[in-house]
């Protein structure tokens, strides 16, 4: 008989240990589940922020073990201990969560700009120092070493959750840097990349296969292969991608100077890098910090050469434009199409000298502005249709009235697209002495106008009832062939047979033969009192079944 495998209630990095709870304490043990918590959505500084979280349960432990010594004893030692504790790890905590919320947030899997790019690496970073800052305080707090001398015990602990936080970062930007790299179609650049791809992964690796005491040296310097990384990730990843402008692709992919320049830095990293772990090049850390600042520049350097170009890229907005417009209705379409007319000519003007930084900035808030106007235009419509009498919406199944505040929205949003298009004009320096408020208002007196003519001449209209027909179409004669029978479900009663031959045109493949051709009643015996001319109303041309004789003559 097969035995029984024994079940184990495993805590998370969050859940008290101890049986001892106290309501000094319900600040931390609250703190403590809101860091647990957003950690465990970490993409990147997982492992040191686990240990930053586990640490601080322990101590928060340690403090409810010292209340409960407290409780039985009435130590004085004890009570100093714990109090002076309490206060410290709630300080911790809080830091701790503006940093957990910033970095839960942050996509390191899909920065879809270059500005995204620099920020993410920038928060990275930040976030990464102040991750291992604050656990690196928690180790070496005196308040928290009072509290046991089993917590004391954790520099090589943090060391590992770093270097494994380090590694597992650059084998990602790896992976996607090779993955990439064979969609390059350019040998002479693809060889660049393959070259750095090498270079980042002998310095992983050199990491990975050190020593504790040698790893604790490169400590300093382990941050700079992840960022050549990240930056060479990013700019092989917008090489292939589709969405990228193709003139920005075109560039990537023919500058091999960027690739021979990044990858003699990264070659100047992972020498750096070894000669920290042999005697002969062992340096003074003010030498180090020295080094350190400079492939740093250079780095930075790099990353300014590729931003100038891409940071003046066309704002995504722009292509949103288009698929907006057919989801509006005629009460604001000639507004509509004056907005995007005018972001059309702003954006052809976006070239050249003119496509700066300064420029971007205008026209990205003119389409963004243009885009908010259009989609709060398409929701309007999207919840019951317009009445353009009395300027209000009508829910189309329940009839109810939606608050003119939300046409009075609209018109401000549109407003505010014309006074950002005319920012963006004079910023792309656009000649014209075009008033974009007068020429909405004119716009809107359009589609006011328009609105307002088709609706008076609908309240005259009176909509006839649609029938079903269905035509029975013969060759020669109804005692002959049925060729077909043709159904058609939505018929004003009131068209005439001359309509009807229409569609049944529509439907045959000889149309002259269909021209030729003329109606019976169905059933009838074909003399000439059965033929129906072709002025005939519909409803009255059907037998009781709906339906009605085509004859056709096929030539023999």
């Amino acid at each position: 008989m097969a035995s029984q495998a024994l079940t184990s209630h495993v805590r998370n990095i969050m859940q008290p240990k101890s049986e001892f709870l106290y309501p000094a304490t319900d600040s931390i043990h609250n703190l403590l589940k809101v860091v647990g918590s957003e950690v465990c959505s970490f993409h990147r500084n997982h492992q040191v922020a686990y240990r930053l979280v586990e640490y601080a349960r322990d101590l928060y432990d340690a403090i409810n073990a010292r209340i409960h010594l407290v409780d039985n004893t009435g130590s004085w030692e004890d009570y100093e201990i714990y109090t002076q504790a309490i206060d410290p790890l709630e300080e911790v905590l809080l830091n701790f969560t503006l940093v957990a919320f910033n970095e839960t947030g942050l996509d390191h899997l899909s920065t879809n700009s270059w500005e995204e790019y620099v920020s993410v690496t920038e928060q990275w970073s930040d976030n990464r120092v102040a991750i291992r800052n604050y656990f690196q305080s928690m180790k070496t707090k005196p308040q928290f070493q009072a509290l046991t001398s089993a917590l004391t015990n954790g520099e090589d602990d943090i060391l590992n959750a770093c270097t494994l936080d380090d590694i597992s970062y650059l084998d990602y930007l790896l992976q996607v840097i090779e993955e990439k790299a064979q969609q390059v179609v350019k040998p002479k650049i693809k060889i660049h990349i393959d070259k750095a791809a090498s270079i980042l992964k002998k310095t992983r690796d050199l990491q990975q296969n050190s020593s504790e005491e040698h790893r604790r040296q490169l400590a300093e310097s382990s941050m700079l292969p992840i960022k050549c990384a990240f930056l060479a990730s990013k700019i092989v990843t917008m090489m292939v991608t589709v969405s990228v402008p193709e003139d920005i692709r075109n560039r990537l992919t023919s500058d091999s100077s960027f690739w021979v320049t990044f990858t003699n830095l990264v070659i100047d990293v992972y020498k750096f890098m070894v000669s920290q772990l042999t005697k002969s090049g062992e340096v003074d850390q003010e030498q180090r910090t020295i080094i350190i600042t400079k492939l740093t520049t250079r780095y930075t350097g790099l990353v300014s050469q590729v931003a100038e170009p891409l940071a003046v890229e066309m704002p995504l907005a722009y292509s949103r434009l288009l698929p907006l417009v057919g989801k509006i209705s005629r009460q604001y379409h000639a507004q509509s199409l004056l907005l995007v007319a005018l972001c059309r000519e702003a954006a052809s003007q976006f070239t050249g000298p003119k496509k700066n930084v300064d420029s971007r900035d205008a026209l990205e808030k003119a389409l963004n502005q243009t885009v908010t106007a259009l989609e709060a235009a398409a929701r309007v419509i999207e919840s019951g249709r317009s009445s353009p009498l009395d300027r209000t919406i009508i829910d189309g199944i329940n009839g109810a009235k939606i608050d003119q505040d939300n046409i009075n929205d609209c018109a401000n949003l549109y407003e505010q697209s014309a006074d950002e298009l005319t920012v963006c004009f004079q910023a792309l320096e656009i000649q014209g002495k075009t008033d974009h408020r007068d020429a909405l208002r004119r716009a809107q007196n359009q589609d006011n106008n328009r609105v307002v003519e088709v609706k008076e001449r609908l309240n005259k209209y009176k909509h006839p009832s649609a029938i079903q027909v269905t035509v029975d179409v013969y060759n020669n004669n109804q005692q002959g062939e049925k060729v077909k029978s043709l159904i058609f479900a939505s018929i004003p009663e009131t068209a005439r047979l001359s309509y009807v031959k229409y569609l049944v045109a529509n439907e045959v493949e000889d149309r002259a033969l269909v021209q030729a051709g003329y109606f019976e009643r169905a059933g009838s015996s074909g003399d000439r009192s059965s033929l129906l001319p072709l002025d005939s109303e519909v409803q009255g041309a059907l037998n009781n079944s709906g339906v009605v004789a085509f004859i056709v003559h096929h030539s023999s």
